[in-house]
């Protein structure tokens, strides 16, 4: 009780939880359950035990309730270990192995704060796995094929072929502008046409959409999009014709109208466990003091107590200070009769739960269990960074978040070994190797510990330089310093634009690139007539931006269609966001009708004084979303849009040749800055009975003569001589279909100097070097 009399003596407890305190100081189950907990829990368990006060008057049968629940799960937790040892028998057993079950042990022990919890996890873990699993058995695919015939057939590195990802709402709309999971399933014929299985969907939940769906009030998916029979009619018709699908796991906040939330509001203790608090006293801060500036992003530095009640500054960085500077909302909860401070670090409708907490995770584990036992085979962990708090830290990257995802890990492994993580983490590309974990085995299965397919927005970063201002130093500056993955199979995955902002972090030339995306452009309309547009907006303190590719790059489609060429060269896996490929501009009519919609939530949840304003609810990322019809789609297919041409060419070209998906490349000097010139060679299994190639772009709008050394040729590639077989030429605008030409380029020994060629504006070729 010692931590408890510092709490009183520090004036940290308030008087109803002082008085409550000592109504039960003498009793033991009490004292048995309040020194459990470490110094910064105990004003929010007396919290809830005021709140099961209220509900049951006197609390020693809650307090005996409780302690013989610990101990169920404490001895059945040890009958699941004794199960899994040497000669041992449990219901569990056939689920994993030995080795299996020490290793999730020891992740359950190292996220959980203290070994009730551990044990609690635990079981949950099997408890949720087992039942995944008899659905799994029993589910038959319209193509009669079981769900796990299906997952049989799919190669184990599914994941490292080109990626498409949309919105459900969004994506092959129909003329009315509506989208859903019945339009979807429309819109796979389009997709096979681009070559491309891999999908990922943006959060397609119920929500009041606040954050385009990322406030989640309830994990199912939208009645407004067909709900639950639409999208397990969707994921029978992509699982039978080969489409693998990923989807969001948002667990580091819900929306603040979820029924969870809702319940801890009306005074549920067991919901009022779910959710972070804040110490009392941040309420009472002066923001001025206390918010720094460093290099544009904006950080709070926040008083609070560590585990023992010692002193401690929490580092918390500001993710959206244009709408709101706290880290906290106030709410009144029914049962206290006061005001609760509940953490949030997004928006404040959203939420943030604890994630520690066990019932919070077995939400999580039901949730997987759900979605993998219908076909899903990733999941893209939303903000994982962020998911676990502690006092004294920047409360990202934290140990228990890499416990917590490896767990996340072992359990959809466990239940389909084709399954795989998408960690997003906005970080460097050096820091994201650390979720991608290392190689492993899990039920049988190589894999990793960690992330299998990691977004990489440094990446990103470069390749937007690089198109925007046409010069390819930023590509060279950082192609091979991405650090390693510790043997692991991780690749990096590279959205040529993403729903979320451009971070200008990643940025070398960032007061460049916040002139540019901010400045304006002229261009053609449908009858030639000259107009000017803005190209994007900068914001956050200038440290994000939110354009359209299209209009970053003109409107120019030989500048957009070139850019997807330079993607699909980056040292990765590329990512196309929908409407990317057709050359979609600024949605400006999308972000001003969101921006009256968000301010209209912001009302009704914070109530007229909250301070916010409608300007304050500009958000630039809408400007990257907004309906596309499926008709506008198709056309682009008939009508051979460029950049739709391109990318059905270059992914029909990398699953035939792995030097076009190797990350093993080395530059060829091209003698200007706006040539991007490289040597791919090939990888994997096949790679010995395969060539390398050559890739030059031209980046500029202007017709350069390209001038390679044959000596770097001869000694990259140690052949006496060698010969040019074309595949692709991208001549400006129209990159040319299936073909080979190979009349036109041999060189010897000594003859000539230099391999020279004029590259047109904007234009690229791709070679494979063959001996001889």
């Amino acid at each position: 009780m010692e931590l408890i009399h510092q709490l009183i003596a520090e004036k940290e407890l308030d008087a109803e939880q002082e008085a409550l305190y000592r109504r039960y100081a003498d009793r033991p189950a009490f004292r048995e359950i309040i020194n459990t907990y470490c110094y910064y829990e105990i004003p929010h368990v007396l919290d809830r035990f005021r709140l099961q006060e209220a509900q049951a008057g006197d609390l020693d049968a809650i307090f005996s309730k409780q302690i013989k629940r610990w101990e169920k799960d404490r001895q059945e937790a040890a009958v699941l270990r004794a199960g899994f040892r040497a000669g041992g028998d449990h219901p569990y057993r056939q689920l994993s192995t030995p080795g299996d079950l020490a290793s999730i042990d020891s992740l359950c022990q190292q996220l959980a704060r203290r070994q009730r919890d551990a044990d609690a996890i635990l079981l949950a873990f099997f408890r949720f796995l087992a039942q995944a699993r008899r659905q799994m058995e029993e589910k038959k695919q319209p193509d009669g094929r079981s769900l796990n015939e299906i997952i049989d057939d799919i190669p184990a590195d599914w994941y490292q072929e080109p990626w498409y990802y949309l919105y459900v709402s969004y994506f092959g709309t129909d003329e009315k502008g509506q989208g859903g999971f019945e339009q979807l399933t429309n819109m796979l014929n389009y997709l096979d046409a681009l070559g491309i299985k891999n999908l990922y969907i943006l959060p397609h939940y119920e929500s009041p959409n606040g954050d385009a769906g990322y406030d989640i009030s309830a994990y199912e998916p939208a009645e407004s999009y067909g709900g639950m029979a639409a999208f397990q009619n969707f994921m029978e018709q992509a699982n039978s014709r080969g489409f693998r699908v990923a989807t969001d796991l948002v667990f580091n906040h819900c929306s603040v109208e979820h029924e969870w939330f809702q319940r801890a509001l009306a005074g549920d203790p067991q919901y009022y466990d779910y959710f972070l608090k804040c110490p009392a006293h941040w309420a009472q801060l002066s923001l001025s003091e206390i918010i720094k500036d460093e290099a544009g992003d904006l950080y709070l530095y926040l008083p609070e107590k560590d585990e023992l009640g010692n002193p401690v500054i929490s580092r918390r960085i500001l993710i959206f200070p244009d709408v709101d500077q706290t880290l906290w909302l106030k709410k009144k909860v029914a049962g206290l009769d006061k005001e609760v401070l509940f953490y949030r670090e997004f928006y404040p409708f959203q939420v943030d739960m604890d994630i520690q907490e066990p019932m919070v995770l077995q939400e999580l584990f039901r949730f997987l269990a759900e979605e993998i036992s219908m076909g899903i085979l990733g999941k893209r962990t939303d903000a994982i960074a962020h998911w676990v708090k502690q006092p004294g830290t920047d409360a990202k990257n934290l140990p228990q978040t890499y416990a917590l995802q490896k767990l996340i890990k072992q359990f959809l492994k466990h239940l389909n070994p084709r399954a795989i993580i998408l960690p997003e983490v906005v970080t460097t590309s050096k820091e994201l190797k650390a979720y991608a974990g290392e190689a492993t085995i899990i039920n049988g299965t190589p894999t990793t510990t960690g992330g299998d397919a990691l977004l990489d927005f440094q990446l990103q970063g470069m390749l937007r330089e690089m198109v925007y201002f046409q010069k390819t130093s930023p590509f060279w500056t950082q192609a091979f310093d991405l650090g390693t993955a510790k043997g692991s199979t991780a690749v990096s995955l590279i959205p040529i634009e993403h729903h979320d902002e451009t971070y200008m972090g990643f940025i070398q030339e960032i007061e460049a690139m916040r002139a540019y995306l901010s400045g304006n452009y002229n261009y053609l309309d449908e009858n030639h007539n000259d107009r000017a547009a803005r190209r994007g907006i900068i914001y956050k303190n200038g440290m994000s931006a939110g354009a359209r590719y299209a209009d970053a790059l003109n409107r120019d489609a030989r500048r957009i269609t070139n850019a997807f060429f330079c993607l699909y060269l980056l040292p990765g896996t590329p990512v196309i966001y929908y409407g990317s490929e057709l050359g979609t501009t600024n949605e400006w009519g999308q972000m001003e009708r969101r921006q009256k919609e968000q301010y209209l939530t912001l009302l009704r949840l914070l109530g007229p004084d909250s301070g916010i304003h409608l300007a304050d609810c500009r958000d630039p990322r809408e400007l990257q979303r907004g309906p596309i019809s499926a008709r506008t789609y198709y056309q682009a297919l008939e009508e051979a849009y460029p950049a739709t041409e391109l990318i059905g060419r270059l992914n029909f070209l990398r699953k035939r040749y792995t030097a076009l998906s190797s990350t093993n490349l080395v530059p060829i000097d091209t003698f200007d800055e706006r040539l991007l010139g490289m040597l791919r060679f090939p990888e994997g299994a096949r790679a010995e009975d395969q060539q390398p190639f050559l890739a030059l772009s031209n980046l500029c709008e202007q017709e350069l003569r390209c001038k390679i050394p044959f000596a770097q040729l001869q000694n990259h590639l140690n052949y006496p001589t060698l010969k040019l077989v074309e595949h692709l030429r991208l001549d400006g605008i129209n990159p040319q279909k299936a073909r080979v030409l190979s009349s036109d380029y041999r060189f010897n020994p000594g003859q000539p100097e230099y391999l020279e060629m004029a590259l047109p504006a904007y234009s690229a070729l791709l070679f494979e070097v063959i001996p001889g």
